[in-house]
């Protein structure tokens, strides 16, 4: 619903969204595709949202905003420098196939590519080769080698892969679930202002999962999440002044948190303030 695309974008960084167009739609089996633009206090930008289907409900699981067509005299000289072993042109071709931008989306030239560069270290095309592999985009879907590629560029500091990481540890998606692996990979991306690995860290610490349960810990990480602007985060900590989890109770700094996280659309920090009043 709108108030959870507006949740993710925040999250994602596209700051003061207004509203959405989605001309074109894909579902694929369990895999579905929104593209289209977004108008947000930046202006109006392509962006195109994959979603994978769990437990009956669609996730989120990547975003990508096209840059510009690009001219095709530059997308020769891009594949030129390609074809002669240049890492990061290759890095380059390779999102421009994954995202269709400048060119026909192929999945399959896309993972040439991004393959290439990921075998010579440039961790952004490990990272959306793992993309490639965890959607089963123009290739069969290998969890293996999405884990694979996803622990290559956490471990050069990439702070997506990171959370990627945590998050199929968290879920046991493609590995064998364990929260503690998910706590210290979280944490990392967490460490890196990453808004997603900073609530899901308070979550972890909330319900005592991987780690010893830690109200304080909790509210901790989701500040650090409000401040940037995640009306998630502003929820949680109105939660927590409302009932007295990890901070000493007080209902006016839940109101003041809810109504943060309401001015941003969020429907249950409404139904919260409402009940409240």
């Amino acid at each position: 619903d709108e108030s959870a695309l507006r949740q993710f974008l925040v999250d994602a960084g596209v700051r003061g969204f207004e509203s959405a167009e989605w001309p074109q739609r894909r579902i694929v089996g369990q895999s579905g595709e929104l593209e289209g633009t977004v108008t947000s206090a930046g202006g109006r930008a392509a962006m195109v949202l994959t979603f994978v289907k769990e437990d009956g409900r669609w996730r989120i699981h990547h975003l990508s905003s096209p840059a510009s067509s690009r001219d095709a005299a530059d997308i020769r000289e891009l594949r030129k420098r390609a074809e002669a072993d240049d890492a990061t042109a290759q890095a380059q071709l390779g999102e421009m196939y994954y995202a269709g931008s400048g060119v026909d989306r192929d999945g399959s030239e896309a993972e040439k590519w991004l393959r290439k560069a990921a075998e010579r270290g440039v961790a952004r095309a490990q990272f959306t080769l793992a993309l490639v592999y965890d959607e089963g985009q123009g290739v069969q879907t290998d969890k293996a080698q999405a884990i694979k590629w996803y622990r290559s560029a956490a471990d050069q500091g990439f702070a997506k892969a990171q959370f990627n990481l945590g998050y199929s540890y968290s879920h046991g998606d493609g590995v064998e679930q364990d929260l503690g692996e998910a706590v210290h990979w979280y944490r990392k991306a967490a460490d890196q202002g990453f808004v997603a690995a900073e609530i899901n860290l308070g979550n972890l610490y909330a319900n005592g999962l991987g780690v010893a349960k830690d109200d304080s810990e909790a509210v901790a990480w989701y500040r650090k999440a409000a401040e940037q602007g995640s009306a998630e985060a502003q929820f949680r900590i109105g939660d927590a002044f409302a009932e007295g989890r990890g901070v000493e109770r007080d209902e006016a700094r839940a109101v003041e948190w809810y109504r943060k996280a309401a001015d941003q659309g969020l429907a249950k920090a409404r139904d919260k303030l409402a009940g409240m009043h």
